[in-house]
């Protein structure tokens, strides 16, 4: 009986956490491109079908400059782009992998660890569910398109 009213309130607060998106495309003026994708990767498809992946770094007149994972800077025209797309960029489970490992890491090695490793292990069985829903919710949304206006 117990295990149904869990599970239950479990899809309920699923549900109301993920509502249904139209995915409508947002319009951003140019100059707050970057600010408007802060931490969010973005793909810019251009005139020649080549699509630039990366993060916004700077925005003047007429140009677009993105930055990606490996250092890599593209200069983007504003009368070469086609379509803009944001993607959502949080891996709430990752994160919360890394950082449980970095605390249990640290509690082997120093006297505190009697009191850090069950906390960190409580602490991350109590968040555990919250990072899936987050990272659930960033998979069902997809890409966003911006309009620059």
């Amino acid at each position: 009986m117990r295990q149904s009213v869990f599970i239950r309130a479990a899809v309920t607060i699923l549900a109301a956490a993920l509502p249904l998106y139209a995915h409508k495309p947002i319009e951003v003026p140019w100059d707050q491109l970057c600010q408007r994708t802060a931490d969010h990767e973005i793909g810019i498809k251009v005139v020649t079908g080549e699509t630039v992946y990366g993060y916004c770094v700077q925005v003047d007149a007429s140009v677009v400059v993105t930055d990606d994972d490996n250092d890599r800077r593209f200069l983007v025209k504003r009368s070469d782009l086609i379509r803009i797309r944001m993607y959502p960029t949080r891996h709430s489970l990752r994160d919360w992998a890394e950082t449980v490992g970095e605390y249990l890491g640290a509690g082997f090695h120093s006297a505190v660890g009697l009191i850090l490793i069950p906390v960190t292990l409580v602490a991350g069985a109590v968040i555990f569910p919250y990072c899936a829903v987050i990272d659930l919710r960033a998979v069902l949304i997809g890409s966003t398109e911006i309009r620059p206006k």
